[in-house]
């Protein structure tokens, strides 16, 4: 979580996706620190968790998209389709 916010300050990027369970800085910590960086930064969180959280309503501040793992290309299509259409400008 650590390496990815700090990656995460050295550039720009269009979408970003981050696991739930990570060593230092968790998928919630780091989904709320990108918003702060890059409000407009959609962020995906890709999870062994995301049917759980799904079920009961469990978006993390900072999170656009929950996604269960493990992925479909065509959740992952639909997933993209999304914050495409949501993403501000």
């Amino acid at each position: 979580g650590q390496e990815g916010l700090d990656k995460f300050h050295l550039g720009h990027f269009d979408l970003a996706i981050t696991d739930r369970a990570m060593p230092e800085l968790n998928g919630n910590q780091l989904a709320a620190a990108i918003k702060q960086i890059a409000p407009n930064t959609p962020v995906v969180m890709l999870t062994g968790f995301g049917n759980l959280m799904q079920d009961a309503g469990d978006c993390p501040l900072g999170v656009d998209v929950v996604l269960s793992r493990p992925v479909t290309l065509e959740a992952f299509r639909q997933m993209l389709t999304k914050v495409i259409l949501d993403s501000p400008g």
